[in-house]
C-alpha cells in the first residue's frame, strides 16, 4: 500500500509539473479555450533546399540581431544570423550543467551521455581515397554542426480570451531539429537533438533593448487547422468568432497577404 501511495503521488507530481506552464489559463474564467500545437519552423526561408519537407514548414522572421564578434564568433549582419540560435543551443549543449529533456513534455532529463550521443552523427563515405581497395565505404562519426540545425520544433499553447476578444500564444518548449540520412546520404526524416523548456510563468511583456536576438514565428503552408490542435480547455467556434469580429471589429483588421489595415 505504501509503495502504491508513493507511486500515485509521483504520478500526480509529474502531471502537476507538466501543467504548470498553462495552469493560470485553466484558472482564468475569461480564457474560454486552450489548445496545444507543435510544429517545425525553418530558420532561413531565402535558402530553401529541394526537400519536399521544407515546402510545408512555418518559419522564423528575424526582427532584431545585434551581433558582437567577441561574444558569438559571427561577424556582421551578413554572416547568416539565422545560425545564431543554432550556435547558442549547441554551445550550451556542450556545457556539463546544461538542462535539457528527451521529449516535448520536458519531464525526463537527458543525461550528459545521452546528450553526447544525440549531438553526434554517423556519415558514410563511399569510395573514399584512404580506404583499402576491398572496402566500398567508410563510416565516420562527426559532431552535429550549426549549419545542420536549420529547423526548430516548437511546442506552443494557444488560447482565446473572451474579455479582450483576442487570441494569444505562449512557448512551452523547443528543440533543434536535424535530418536523418541513409547510407547514401539521402534525407530520410528528421530528429530532435534535445528539448529545452520555456519558463513556467513568462513575463507579460519584454523590453526588446535587453535582447540582442529577437524573432517572430509565422505560419506557412502548414498553419494549424482545428483538428491539428490538442484542446485542453473549452470549445471554440472559429467561424462564428471571426464573423462577429468582421461585423463588429474590436481590433484593427489586417489584410492576410499584405498586412495592411483593411479600410471599412
Amino acid at each position: 500500500m505504501l509503495l502504491r501511495a508513493i507511486f500515485c503521488l509521483a504520478c500526480i507530481a509529474i502531471a502537476t509539473r507538466s501543467k504548470a506552464q498553462w495552469a493560470d489559463l485553466l484558472r482564468n474564467p475569461e480564457v474560454t479555450w486552450v489548445a496545444e500545437y507543435t510544429a517545425d519552423y525553418l530558420m532561413d526561408l531565402d535558402e530553401v533546399e529541394t526537400y519536399t519537407y521544407e515546402d510545408k514548414l512555418n518559419y522564423f522572421d528575424l526582427v532584431k540581431f545585434l551581433n558582437s564578434e567577441n561574444q558569438n564568433g559571427l561577424v556582421g549582419l551578413e554572416s547568416m544570423p539565422e545560425n545564431y540560435l543554432s550556435q547558442q543551443c549547441l554551445k550550451a549543449a556542450h556545457s556539463s550543467d546544461f538542462l535539457c529533456f528527451k521529449d516535448s513534455l520536458c519531464q525526463d532529463v537527458m543525461t550528459p551521455a545521452e546528450r553526447h550521443r544525440s549531438l553526434t552523427k554517423t556519415d558514410t563515405v563511399i569510395g573514399c581515397c584512404d580506404c583499402p581497395l576491398s572496402d566500398m565505404y567508410q563510416v565516420i562519426t562527426n559532431d552535429v554542426s550549426i549549419e545542420e540545425v536549420r529547423y526548430f520544433r516548437v511546442r506552443q499553447i494557444f488560447w482565446y480570451d473572451r474579455k479582450r476578444a483576442a487570441f494569444d500564444a505562449r512557448l512551452l518548449a523547443y528543440a533543434p531539429v536535424v535530418f536523418t540520412k541513409d547510407d547514401e546520404g539521402n534525407a530520410t526524416g528528421t530528429r530532435t537533438l534535445f528539448w529545452v523548456k520555456a519558463d513556467d510563468l513568462p513575463q507579460k511583456s519584454f523590453k526588446s533593448r535587453f535582447f540582442n536576438y529577437v524573432f517572430q514565428t509565422k505560419m506557412l503552408n502548414n498553419a494549424p487547422s482545428q483538428r491539428d490542435l490538442k484542446v485542453i480547455k473549452g470549445t471554440l467556434d472559429f467561424k462564428r468568432i471571426f464573423e462577429q469580429e468582421m461585423a463588429f471589429p474590436s481590433h484593427l483588421l489586417i489584410n492576410a497577404s499584405s498586412y495592411e489595415p483593411i479600410r471599412s
